[in-house]
């Protein structure tokens, strides 16, 4: 089965935007209350060219950009739009699944009904435009290889033929994987997927 992965970029940030358009090239954060202290979940553009990271408590934040504007962190919200998206995507394939907090899956078993998988991608971004959001979209055979290149990847649309899953993913950094993956691997001396 073909999948693909339609991958919103900070997807909670685009989201506050589109709710709130004044904030559009602002410093603001969404964030958190973890352990009794208020953390950055995510940051804007603008927050994280000044230094603002994800896991930096609000304080800390607030003295890199004194002008920040912060706000609650509402992964219920995020969901419920993640859920409007892919739903206003079932015109162009079956089915699809959320994967928190910016991305969806999708079906591309009937790519041939909107002309291919390039053609495909290329309208699930045509949707995304339309209600205010930019992403990147992979198809492939393997789920874990279109996750990682909509992700890390660099072009806006992906196609990757049946079989290339592993040459695809060779030259992406170790950074691409999970955490804990990444940790072993530059225990081992790696570098890149490909290694």
């Amino acid at each position: 089965m073909r999948r693909g992965y339609l991958h919103v970029t900070r997807f909670p940030v685009q989201r506050k935007v589109i709710e709130s358009p004044g904030l559009s090239g602002q410093p603001f954060a969404l964030v958190e209350e973890v352990r009794g202290q208020r953390r950055v979940a995510f940051a804007s553009t603008r927050a994280l060219k000044v230094g603002v990271r994800t896991g930096m408590t609000l304080t800390a934040a607030t003295a890199l950009e004194p002008e920040l504007k912060h706000f609650p962190y509402r992964p219920q919200d995020d969901a419920q739009a993640l859920r409007v998206l892919g739903e206003s995507l079932l015109g162009l394939c079956p089915g699809f699944q959320r994967s928190a907090p910016d991305g969806l899956w999708f079906d591309a078993g009937a790519a041939h009904l909107v002309g291919g998988e390039p053609e495909l991608g290329a309208r699930v971004l045509e949707v995304c435009a339309e209600q205010g959001y930019r992403g990147h979209v992979t198809v492939a055979s393997e789920a874990f290889t279109s996750r990682v290149l909509a992700r890390h990847g660099t072009q806006r649309v992906a196609v990757v033929p049946e079989g290339q899953g592993a040459r695809a993913l060779a030259p992406l950094p170790l950074r691409s994987l999970e955490d804990d993956a990444v940790r072993a691997f530059t225990v081992l001396g790696l570098s890149t997927l490909g290694e």
